[in-house]
This record gives C-alpha cells, sequence and structure tokens, in this order.
C-alpha cells in the first residue's frame, strides 16, 4: 500500500454545507479520495457533518454528476480491494508466525 496525496476535510464542515476550496485539502495518506478528483467535488453538499481532518469518501458528500459517480465508484472498487490485499497479507504474516514455532 503506498502513501498519496489525498482529500481531507481542513475545517469542520456542516451537513447541507457546499464544498469549497477553503473547507478541503490534501493530505498524504493511505486513505481518502485522491486529489485528481477535488474539481469534481467542488459545489457538491455534506451529507453528514464531516470532522476536520476527515478523509473526504463518497459517503459523506452528494455526487451530482455521472462523471463524479463514475469516480466514486471506481475508488470504491479500489477500496474494497487494498482492504482485501490488507488482509491477504495479516493472514499471510500470521501464517509464517504460526509455522516457525
Amino acid at each position: 500500500m503506498t502513501i498519496k496525496k489525498s482529500l481531507f476535510a481542513i475545517k469542520n464542515i456542516k451537513k447541507g454545507e457546499k464544498i469549497t476550496i477553503k473547507n478541503i485539502g490534501s493530505v498524504m495518506s493511505y486513505n481518502g479520495m485522491d486529489t485528481k478528483y477535488k474539481e469534481n467535488i467542488i459545489g457538491e453538499i455534506a451529507l453528514k457533518n464531516i470532522n476536520k481532518y476527515t478523509p473526504l469518501q463518497p459517503n459523506l458528500i452528494t455526487c451530482s454528476t455521472n462523471k463524479l459517480r463514475q469516480a466514486f465508484e471506481i475508488w470504491c472498487e479500489i477500496q474494497m480491494s487494498v482492504s482485501w490485499e490488507m488482509k491477504i497479507q495479516k493472514d499471510e504474516e500470521e501464517f509464517n508466525k504460526n509455522s516457525k514455532v
């Protein structure tokens, strides 16, 4: 898994508030949406209260365009893939640890 620039809330964002350049920013992280979606996210609406330093994820904001909807679907698939990859790695480490005993 690699660290990359991801979109995060840089201020508390209230439910119903617009996503703007002033309330999101990028942080080096393992999670959060890729910064390439920044322009697509501007103008979307927060579906929930989003605390400062929270990684932006599809379930937190509206999705008003097909392009953004497709990006969210791809992002979700990637997240699921990464989760499985981490689980497999953890299982392999546990197996190797137990087989040395």
